[in-house]
Formats: C-alpha cells, sequence, structure tokens
C-alpha cells in the first residue's frame, strides 16, 4: 500500500511502582497521507501504539514527527513552510537554502528546536538574529568549558 513512513519519538510516562516517571520511545508508522498527520497519530495511533509496546505504559508525554519518507507510488513531500512540522532534517536544510535563511542546521541537533529556528527567522528575522547570537555565545562558551575540562564533555 502506498502512503507515508513516519517515525515518532517522544516520551511515555511508564509505571514504576512509586508512580509514574517519563520513559523515552520512537516507532515507525505508515500513514496513506501527511495531511493532518500530527492530529492522526496523536488521536488515533499514540496511544494504542504505546500500549503494545510497552507493558509499563500509563499515557503518553510527548511527540514529535522526525521523519517522513514516501512508500510506493506517491508524491514526494513538498518543501514548504505548511510541512515544517512532518519534514526531516535533510529536507528542513533545503528549505533552508531555498529561503536563503541565516540558519546553520548543525547547530540545531533537535528537530523540533530547528524548526522553531525556522519559524522565528521567518516571523521576526531581527528578534531570530538577536537570539541567535545568545544562542551562539553559550555554544561558544559550552565548547571552551569541554576543551578546559574534558571529564565534563559527557554532563555538559
Amino acid at each position: 500500500m502506498d502512503g507515508f513512513k513516519v517515525t515518532v519519538k517522544g516520551e511515555y510516562f511508564a509505571y514504576d511502582g512509586k508512580g509514574k516517571k517519563p520513559m523515552p520511545y520512537e516507532f515507525q508508522v505508515v500513514l496513506p497521507t501527511l495531511h493532518k498527520a500530527q492530529h492522526v497519530i496523536k488521536s488515533k495511533i499514540l496511544d494504542r501504539k504505546l500500549r503494545s509496546m510497552f507493558k509499563d505504559y500509563a499515557s503518553y508525554r510527548t511527540h514529535i514527527i522526525v521523519d517522513t519518507e514516501p512508500v510506493g507510488d506517491v508524491d514526494p513531500i513538498p518543501v514548504t513552510g505548511k510541512n515544517l512540522g512532518i519534514l526531516n532534517k535533510r529536507q528542513l536544510g533545503a528549505y533552508i537554502k531555498k529561503q536563503k535563511l541565516d540558519i546553520d542546521p548543525i547547530c540545531f541537533p533537535k528537530i523540533g528546536d530547528l524548526r522553531k529556528a525556522i519559524a522565528d527567522a521567518e516571523i521576526n528575522p531581527e528578534l531570530f538574529k538577536r537570539k541567535e547570537k545568545e544562542r551562539a555565545e553559550d555554544r561558544d562558551l559550552e565548547n571552551s568549558l569541554n576543551a578546559l575540562n574534558p571529564d565534563l564533555k559527557n554532563e555538559l
């Protein structure tokens, strides 16, 4: 069947005998269309899928689409601003180039942060530049701390 393979990541709450604790998850599902993909995943798939994956499942906490790829004979995903929430990192990089945005995707290891940066850069470029300057200073400080204190590298 033709559709789109969607990779979803997030956290769920697990019963641990003392209460609930957040735990990570990742799964793939094939959707017939990407129209309202977030809504379909949240309302039709997420709870059922996580119940089948984890015996300690209580409820979901977060979810984000981290990748999409066409399966079978379907049109490729249009790389537009309307689709930021379903584009993968490679597609977001192409969008950044196409829109000539001053964003380095490597500086955003989390896809949600990259999507937010793109939206910020398009909605308010001046505010984005100020925020990005602060983030760059923070990254530089973190890199310096890591270089000067190798034993801290994994903790920062």
